[in-house]
């Protein structure tokens, strides 16, 4: 078996053998530049140009056997990142050469001496050795009230959001954790912010992978009639990356919860499927993947409204079914297994019909299926409710084995007053599949 220095360096002679001088297809113009001095330029503009299948193959070889998160990542992110590596390091490609010989590949022009030193240079990148930065995302609609801290990410409120850093193996000079950027010498008006997540990544891309998950689980915790509800309160996005002491931020992005209408409480008995989640993150397994992929589905889903949500959900499902053919058989099978509960199968199956015909395509628009009518009228009960159910269950039990609880209802005061005045019914459960935990 070959070794990561064999390996990186079979990566940087394909890179180099797909780029040349001349050619039909430009890949950059640049200055180049003394690799590792950033303010020393030869006074050199040089242009390499790319045979784009060969460099796509060799970024494929790249992803393959280079670090680990390069998988998570698209190629047309890994082009851009490669693309900056050939350039920042033309100057061992080159030797301080204004010109090189047309139509011969930048491998060939490319000393042993360089060679080495590319893959020495390609060895240390974050292409084979990653660091990991940390990712801050502000929560409005979180409020934590006992902090968690993993290898992999946190919850903190803004008073622990020093010291999380330090454990992340980093931090900044001039923080101030009440605001977002939380940063003084940043000239932006700053958002009050009293919560964050914290993701520990080698790349932005990843982070917010990790952080659509965290938070996917986190959208568990709320009963459904929470979950969707939304309001017009102000709820700032954005996000900060500190590492190595240097800090960037970048704001306007979209929020990462929805503005729904109570905050969510973190609290210590939270932190029991907080540690499952950690260490699902460690795991590369396909099955552990697949439930990572689900959580990020449902986070997806709780932005959407409800004909939306429905194929979302879909997705959601079918990752943690992982079936590979009787896709609706599998469905029906899994699901009977994680509820916990009797169940009307018949229903059930109703139910996953209607995901059939929405995931499929014979029914672009949930609303437009022949099951929507037929679920409603027999059950009297909207089908996308009784899916938002099913999933949530589903998620609770497969992923984290019945350790991630609903919160209590925030409401649940005002709402037993109304039942005992007779403004509300008994049975706030009404006709729903099953029951909301």
């Amino acid at each position: 078996m070959e070794n990561r220095e064999q390996l990186c360096e079979q990566a940087l002679i394909r890179i180099l053998d797909s780029l040349y001088p001349d050619g039909d297809q430009q890949l950059s113009s640049f200055i180049v530049r003394m690799p590792g001095r950033a303010g020393t330029n030869f006074g050199l503009v040089a242009s390499i140009f790319v045979r784009e299948r060969q460099y796509i193959e060799a970024l494929i070889f790249l992803r393959r056997n280079g670090a680990r998160h390069l998988r998570d990542i698209s190629i047309s992110s890994l082009w851009s990142i490669v693309t900056s590596f050939v350039t920042e390091h033309y100057y061992y490609i080159s030797n301080g050469h204004l010109m090189l010989d047309s139509g011969v590949s930048l491998a060939q022009h490319t000393t042993p001496e360089g060679i080495a030193a590319l893959s020495e240079a390609l060895l240390r990148s974050s292409l084979f050795s990653p660091i990991n930065g940390v990712t801050l995302y502000p929560l409005v609609t979180v409020k934590v009230e006992n902090g968690f801290q993993s290898r992999h990410f946190a919850f903190i409120e803004s008073n622990g959001l020093a010291a999380s850093l330090e454990s992340f193996g980093t931090r900044h000079s001039s923080l101030i954790p009440t605001q977002f950027p939380p940063f003084a010498h940043f000239q932006h008006p700053g958002e009050p912010t009293g919560s964050w997540l914290c993701i520990s990544s080698p790349d932005s891309l990843i982070a917010r992978k990790l952080a659509c998950a965290t938070l996917g689980a986190l959208a568990l915790t709320p009963i459904r009639r929470e979950r969707y509800l939304q309001t017009g309160r102000l709820v700032h996005g954005g996000y900060c990356t500190v590492a190595n002491g240097a800090a960037s931020y970048t704001a306007g992005t979209a929020p990462m919860t929805p503005r729904i209408s109570s905050d969510i409480i973190l609290k210590q008995a939270d932190h029991a499927w907080l540690e499952i989640l950690s260490t699902l993150f460690d795991r590369e397994e396909h099955a552990q993947r697949s439930h990572v992929r689900a959580l990020e589905y449902f986070h997806r889903a709780w932005f959407d409204e409800s004909r939306e949500r429905f194929p979302t959900l879909c997705m959601a499902l079918d990752s943690l079914v992982g079936a590979q053919t009787g896709h609706t058989k599998a469905a029906v099978d899994f699901v009977v297994s994680m509820l916990g509960e009797p169940v009307d199968q018949d229903r059930l199956r109703m139910l996953l019909k209607l995901r059939g015909a929405v995931v499929h395509g014979a029914a672009p628009d949930v609303y437009e299926s022949q099951f929507y009518d037929a679920y409603y009228a027999q059950y009297l009960e909207d089908p996308i409710c009784d899916l938002e159910l099913v999933v949530a269950r589903c998620l609770r039990q497969e992923i984290f084995q019945g350790k991630l609880q609903t919160h209590p209802d925030p409401h649940a005061e005002i709402i037993k007053r109304a039942q005992e005045s007779g403004r509300l019914p008994r049975n706030m459960r009404g006709r729903s599949i099953i029951a909301d935990e």
